[in-house]
């Protein structure tokens, strides 16, 4: 039995000696020591008659574990994303083991936190599913990018520390929006610059463009606007739909149009010859024209008429006066 009126103090090991604070007569509670790495008995020493009594139960003290790294380092807030989150020991060894289990915890206050369950990859990575972004686990907010910063810490799932983890800054966003694609097309045979516009873009390493199933690096504009850059061939030849994403997984989901069209090619025209003054319609067969305002034939070098379409194999056009005899290239 504990008394009020006495003091008690906790022994681990041999020298290690905390206060203890007396909850009632049968219980008290006392800090761990700092220290290295090592497994203590317990004992209670009663500071009046230093008599000791042993507990039986053995205390170990756990180095910190440490997160260094988290990748991707944000993610949308409708949750999902699969993060490789790299941690460090205090005591410069393997800080995770394959025999234990391990949470990610998102938030900045321990009794707030939202605890994920994390996978072992290595003895230090792990990876955990980001959870939608909860209330009350936001520490800090950007209003230009709508997004939330946290903390995301690493413990073992059987003895849970907050206070002793150093956790490391993780963002959740607001979802990316497509509302616009400018130019909606391009040719297949060139390269071309896209300027996609939407809203809760954010500036990062990872903003990335996805047109149909080719991804590639995307350039901030600001908060509502992006341009994605990408060689002839390096994406999809096809109509798809253009994805942004902040952070190279959460790709936005508006199925805005964007098409990539195959060069037109002529194989032949009838008729190939008419009078200087013009007027003459040549029938031109070939593959890929496409039923556009801006479909042409060019005449020479300077000389460009609106042209009808037939089909994809075929479109039509009134060969201008020329000033002189002459062959040219259609």
């Amino acid at each position: 039995n504990f008394s009020s009126s006495e003091g008690y103090d906790c022994l681990f090991g041999e020298t290690e000696t905390t206060p203890a604070t007396i909850i009632d007569s049968k219980s008290l509670t006392c800090l761990s020591p700092r220290g290295a790495l090592s497994a203590a008995s317990v004992q209670i020493a009663h500071k009046t008659n230093h008599h000791v009594q042993d507990t039986g139960f053995t205390f170990t003290t756990l180095p910190d574990i440490s997160v260094t790294e988290i990748y991707p380092s944000m993610a949308s807030t409708t949750g999902g994303s699969t993060l490789t989150v790299t941690v460090s020991s205090s005591d410069g060894l393997s800080p995770l083991s394959s025999s234990e289990s391990y949470v990610c915890s998102f938030g900045s206050d321990s009794s707030a936190a939202v605890l994920v369950a994390a996978s072992y990859v290595t003895p230090s990575k792990l990876t955990c599913v980001a959870p939608s972004q909860p209330s009350g686990v936001a520490i800090a907010t950007s209003p230009s990018s709508n997004s939330f910063m946290t903390k995301l810490t690493v413990h073992n799932a059987v003895s849970v520390d907050f206070a002793s983890n150093t956790g490391s800054a993780f963002t959740f966003f607001a979802p990316p929006e497509v509302s616009h694609v400018y130019p909606s097309s391009a040719s297949a045979a060139t390269a071309a610059t896209i300027t996609v516009s939407g809203k809760n873009f954010m500036s990062s390493s990872s903003l990335a463009c996805k047109f149909g199933s080719s991804t590639v690096p995307a350039r901030y504009l600001s908060p509502y606007s992006v341009e994605c850059s990408f060689a002839a061939g390096a994406v999809d030849a096809s109509t798809s739909s253009i994805e942004i994403s902040n952070n190279g997984q959460d790709f936005s989901s508006d199925s805005v149009q964007f098409s990539l069209v195959p060069i037109s090619t002529v194989s032949s025209l009838t008729p190939t010859t008419g009078p200087m003054s013009g007027g003459t319609v040549v029938t031109i067969t070939g593959t890929s024209f496409r039923n556009t305002p801006s479909l042409q034939c060019n005449f020479g070098a300077q000389d460009r008429v609106d042209a009808t379409y037939v089909s994809s194999n075929q479109i039509s056009c009134e060969v201008p006066a020329s000033a002189e005899a002459s062959f040219v290239s259609v």
